[in-house]
This record gives structure tokens, C-alpha cells and sequence, in this order.
């Protein structure tokens, strides 16, 4: 995979492709809630739960919006449909608005229907009744999380590494994540073209690159994320497992593209490097960062209060 800029993007495994990103995958793709949307919706609201309280179960879901535990299961797997009613039901349950209520029960009533034609009636319906709303599986929603998520890009890496059992469970427990995590990033990576299940997963997407030269809060938010888990590392790895260096230099701003190019050369040869791996890896993130730190010349504007 090839490069991310806003400040470099790299992630590898020891074994790391060029995975920069500059999205290079198509939004022409069509955008049609599918018939989980529904299921989407409750396992966004059981991995918001979890996230605040690791030991929330989907027996205390089940608990939470009056469903058996089993019933539950086989409605976030699609294994089965509620009701309607039993919508109504889930929406009081869970405290939700008379606007997002309608939006959950819509969505049911579009993953109960079992006539395409009938499915394309409630689904115009309620594009038209939420106008202001992007569908559930908008791709152009599914482009940001992939960029703004680490884990997305994490998952695509442990797929190369030969002996590596790539299963949901596996996934979850390789990087210490929720297993709806692991499902949601899996199910929109195939909706993105990027993977394939049948019945593997494999990547169908080989090179695809994110590029921004002006501030992207998708990648705002993916460095963000992999500098928090850089900082754990600090105390969770030892130096053994990781690399850590820094200097304090003066460059001159005509100097800064030359960096660049001494960087891109230190990524190339990593990667190389990278391809070398043997069977058994784990992957890594690699970052290299060059930020200023004084404020000398007048030529260097700084950016309104609020903005960055």
C-alpha cells in the first residue's frame, strides 16, 4: 500500500506495506441501506456501552431492551428479525427521541421486508423523510472511520501475515479491541471494496492511498490515536519490542522538503525491509514526526483561535 500525507501515515507489520493512505477507491459506488442496517444500529449502541464499561455483556444488552440473550445473538448475527413491535418496545427501552425512534423502527420495517420491490418503497420513504441524514452505510462515512480508526488498517496488516489465523475472535484478541469492533471494521471493509468473504476474507484492494495537504480531520483523528498508543507503549512495551528516538535539530523552511524526502527514503527501506519477514510477524505502526517547536520568523503565521 502506498502513503498517507497529512504528516506520513505508516503502518507495518514486520512484514508492512506502503500503507499511507491517499483514497484512491471510488465514492461511485452505490449507497443502499442493506437489510442489517437495523442489527448495525443495536451493535453500535452495545459497542458504545462497552467502550464505557468493559464488562457491559450481551446478556446485560438483552437485559437493557427486553429481549432472551439468545434472541439477541441471533439478531446482531442476522440470524433472525425482530418485530416491529418489538422495535417500538427497544426504542423506549433505550430512552431514544421521537426522531431517532422513527429512524430504528424504519430501519427494521426495510430489514423485515422480503420483497426487493417493497424494500426499494420503505427505503425511499425514509431517505425522503430524513433528507438531512446520511444512510447508515453511506460510503463516503465508511471512508472516514477506515481513515480515522487504527484499527482498520491494523486488521488489513494481520491479514498478510502467513500464519496468522484470521478470524473475528483472533482479531479482537491480537489487538486487544472489542470483537464488534473487529465485525463493523471487517463488514465495512468488504462494503468498501477492500475485502472479500467467500468464505475467507482476502484483500481485493492491493494499493490505495490517503493524501491531504490542507487539515482532514480523519487523519487528525488517526494520528491522534496512534500517538495515545505510542505513549502506552512507552510503559507497556519494553525497548525490546519497540523503538524509541528523538532530536531537537534547527532547519531553515526551505529545508523541510529535503526532510521529507530523507523520511520517505527511511520508509522505503524499512519496508523493503519489511518484505523480508518471516512467517510468523506481528504488526507495528511507524511514525516519524517533524513538528516545530519555536516560533522565530515573521514569515511563520499562526492559524485563528479554533482553527487548525
Amino acid at each position: 500500500m502506498r502513503a498517507t500525507r497529512q504528516t506520513g501515515v505508516h503502518n507495518l507489520s514486520t512484514l508492512c506495506l506502503h500503507t499511507i493512505l491517499t483514497w484512491c477507491i471510488k465514492l461511485s459506488i452505490e449507497c443502499r441501506m442493506s437489510t442489517a442496517e437495523y442489527q448495525n444500529y443495536l451493535k453500535d449502541v452495545l459497542l458504545e456501552k462497552r467502550k464505557k464499561n468493559r464488562t457491559f455483556s450481551l446478556r446485560a444488552f438483552a437485559k437493557l431492551v427486553g429481549l432472551q440473550p439468545s434472541l439477541l445473538s441471533d439478531v446482531l448475527n442476522g440470524r433472525r428479525n425482530i418485530t416491529e413491535e418489538t422495535a417500538v418496545t427497544i426504542a423506549q427501552k433505550l430512552g431514544l427521541g421521537e426522531t431517532e425512534a422513527t429512524y430504528f423502527q424504519s430501519l427494521v420495517r426495510i430489514g423485515r421486508a422480503k420483497n426487493p420491490a417493497v424494500k426499494e418503497v420503505f427505503i425511499k420513504q425514509l431517505e425522503e423523510q430524513f433528507k438531512d441524514r446520511k444512510p447508515v452505510h453511506d460510503l463516503t462515512v465508511d471512508h472516514f472511520v477506515v481513515i480515522s480508526d487504527w484499527h482498520h488498517l491494523a486488521i488489513l496488516k494481520l491479514l498478510d501475515i502467513a500464519k496468522f489465523d484470521f478470524k473475528p475472535s483472533a482479531i479482537a484478541a491480537a489487538l486487544e479491541i472489542d470483537p464488534i469492533e473487529v465485525e463493523q471494521a471487517l463488514a465495512r471493509l468488504v462494503r468498501l471494496g477492500i475485502l472479500e468473504q467467500s468464505p475467507h476474507y482476502k484483500r481485493v484492494t492491493s494499493d490505495f492511498v490517503v493524501q491531504s495537504v490542507k487539515p482532514n480531520d480523519a487523519l487528525k483523528k488517526y494520528h491522534q490515536q496512534v500517538l495515545t498508543k505510542t505513549i502506552e507503549a512507552q510503559s507497556t512495551q519494553t525497548p525490546h519490542e519497540r523503538y524509541t528516538g528523538t532530536e531537537n535539530i534547527a532547519l531553515s523552511a526551505d529545508q523541510l522538503k529535503q526532510a521529507a524526502e530523507i523520511f520517505e527514503e527511511c520508509f522505503q527501506k524499512v519496508i523493503a525491509l519489511s518484505e523480508k519477514r518471516k512467517p510468523e510477524a506481528e504488526v507495528y505502526h511507524l511514525g516519524i514526526h517533524l513538528i516545530r517547536l519555536s516560533t522565530t520568523t515573521r514569515s511563520i503565521t499562526k492559524p485563528p483561535k479554533g482553527k487548525t
